[in-house]
């Protein structure tokens, strides 16, 4: 498996963050726990092309090794700032694309919802994407067509072929919040997935479930069942 986690403090910028390198660190150590000899990448701060460049890295090596392996595990996990902008595209029923910030999006902008689908619908159908985003307005940030409860609202989507499940820390009209021990959705990620080996996306709802402040979202490319294994 591989997985490549983004942590975003923004430092020496205004608006900096202080817990987000610590959750991208502390993701990547349950990865290490998780799974036997995993490949990992640990990526602080960057900027957009940076991002975006290991993103699609990712899929790439991914891919590969489904077609050798038979089937593979990608991760991505980002924690740092995320916001909106004004749907130009029409494929939003709220109107609005959702955005990750990257450390220098000043100078270069964001990395839009629209972006993220494009890049993940190039995953090949043997491979099983796990996406955490701890970031305000993250709902349905990858713009997948399923959530827990049934279809997400957006008219349009990206034809996924692997199964990607987001783990977002709040709907698209919320914030999401940190605190002196990190963000509050890897905190609660952490803990309810440290309950078992094998838990269904029904016991990890009810974990995550329990965060307050923020109201968190599971959305996925493909129909979900609450007794499934999230670990497939």
């Amino acid at each position: 498996m591989y997985s490549i986690h983004f942590g975003n403090n923004y430092t020496g910028q205004q608006g900096a963050l202080s817990q987000c390198q610590a959750d991208a660190k502390k993701l990547r150590s349950w990865v290490k726990f998780k799974y036997q000899n995993p490949q990992t990448r640990l990526l602080l701060d960057q900027k957009k092309n940076r991002m975006l460049r290991h993103m699609w890295r990712g899929v790439k090596r991914a891919n590969r090794a489904a077609r050798k392996y038979g089937k593979f595990s990608l991760w991505i996990t980002y924690s740092g700032h995320g916001s909106w902008i004004r749907d130009k595209s029409g494929d939003e029923a709220d109107g609005r694309d959702e955005v990750l910030v990257p450390h220098d999006y000043a100078k270069k902008g964001f990395i839009t919802d629209d972006t993220l689908a494009r890049i993940l619908a190039r995953l090949d159908a043997r491979v099983r994407c796990y996406v955490v985003m701890d970031c305000c307005h993250s709902g349905t940030v990858l713009d997948l067509p399923y959530k827990l409860s049934g279809r997400t609202q957006d008219s349009k989507h990206q034809n996924f072929k692997a199964r990607i499940i987001c783990i977002s820390a709040c709907q698209d009209s919320e914030v999401a919040y940190e605190v002196s021990t990190g963000g509050v959705l890897t905190s609660t990620l952490l803990k309810t997935l440290g309950r078992s080996k094998n838990l269904t996306l029904e016991e990890l709802w009810a974990g995550l479930s329990k965060m307050t402040g923020q109201r968190p979202l599971l959305t996925c490319s493909k129909p979900m069942k609450s007794t499934e294994n999230l670990f497939v």
